[in-house]
């Protein structure tokens, strides 16, 4: 462990190997949906989007079974 930026980058980059695509992407898409909808209005919930976006993805794609860990069922 560093508190150093530049060595948390270069162990980043070494380890991007045991990167979970399907995880990661969900996370980056969510990250995308939340910065885009507050630049288009700060009266729609972004974060509250987001999270509605992760779970229909892991739902439509059966996620789940692929390794992206789920905190329980939704009803």
């Amino acid at each position: 462990r560093s508190h150093h930026i530049h060595e948390i980058l270069i162990e980043a980059g070494q380890r991007i190997g045991e990167l979970h695509w399907p995880t990661f992407l969900i996370g980056l898409g969510g990250i995308g949906l939340i910065l885009l909808v507050k630049k288009v209005s700060r009266a729609i919930p972004g974060p509250l989007l987001a999270v509605v976006f992760g779970i229909l993805a892991v739902w439509l794609f059966g996620l789940s079974g692929e390794g992206v860990k789920i905190v329980g069922t939704v009803p």
